[in-house]
């Protein structure tokens, strides 16, 4: 290849590599940190906002892709036992612990309400766990519906691969309080390049039970060395190989 034709198309190629970084929503956390999100929204009148929806978006926004699970195709008034999120960044299933009781609703009763779509589920149980190890993943959402009107505390442990775990302990924000009918959010996201596969939530219910929706999950930056390409990172090569073609034949 002639040299004065290879340093435009490396310079191309350069150039490519810069905006195929910029194709994905820059996250809110620097490379190499662990950070965990919490929000409770008191009155959120049956939709997303306040602290609950300010959390939700810092912790998208940490995420290249998503893949979500909204509850929709689940027999409603049935428990069961494993739900799969889809995706930009694929299939991820979680199995419950059959002795966790979750069930699907679509009754708006009792302050719980549907965050994504028109079901949720409901827990039950003091405890519940959601296995993820046959894909281990780096980020975790949830919401979380009539939170905080009995409840007094909330812990969630994270089980990483490597056997440690992180626990957080929510106890004093809810107080058992809170109008029927509150919204929070809880999240996380790993750029160290850790994986996590099982995660907890034991509850002081009190006879009382909460909704969870909109369930998120996706690759974080740092975290996935293939991360899914946005279309326009595709254009992008395309671009760069038809650069190239040119180049030969002239």
């Amino acid at each position: 290849m002639n040299n004065r034709l290879a340093r435009p198309f490396f310079a191309a190629l350069l150039v490519g590599a810069t905006l195929t970084g910029t194709a994905y929503a820059d996250p809110v956390k620097d490379v190499g940190e662990f950070s965990s999100f919490f929000g409770f929204t008191p009155i959120p009148g049956g939709s997303i906002t306040g602290d609950a929806k300010t959390k939700r978006d810092a912790f998208a926004a940490n995420l290249l892709n998503q893949s979500t699970y909204g509850f929709e195709g689940t027999n409603v008034g049935f428990p069961f036992t494993s739900f799969t999120a889809t995706g930009t960044y694929g299939e991820k299933t979680f199995d419950l612990d059959p002795d966790d009781r979750l069930l699907a609703n679509n009754n708006p009763a009792a302050g719980r309400f549907a965050t994504d779509g028109q079901a949720w589920a409901e827990m039950r149980s003091s405890t519940m766990t959601w296995d993820f190890s046959a894909n281990p993943l780096h980020a975790l959402g949830f919401f979380m519906s009539d939170l905080g009107d009995f409840e007094t505390d909330i812990v969630f442990t994270l089980y990483a691969v490597d056997g440690t775990q992180k626990v957080f302990n929510i106890s004093g924000e809810l107080n058992g309080q809170a109008p029927s009918g509150g919204l929070a959010f809880f999240g996380f996201t790993d750029s160290t390049g850790a994986s996590y596969n099982r995660l907890m939530v034991s509850a002081d219910l009190r006879n009382d039970a909460f909704g969870i929706d909109g369930v998120v999950t996706g690759a974080v930056r740092g975290a996935d060395p293939n991360p899914v390409p946005l279309p326009g990172t595709l254009a992008l090569a395309a671009a760069a190989l038809g650069l190239m073609a040119m180049r030969r034949r002239a």
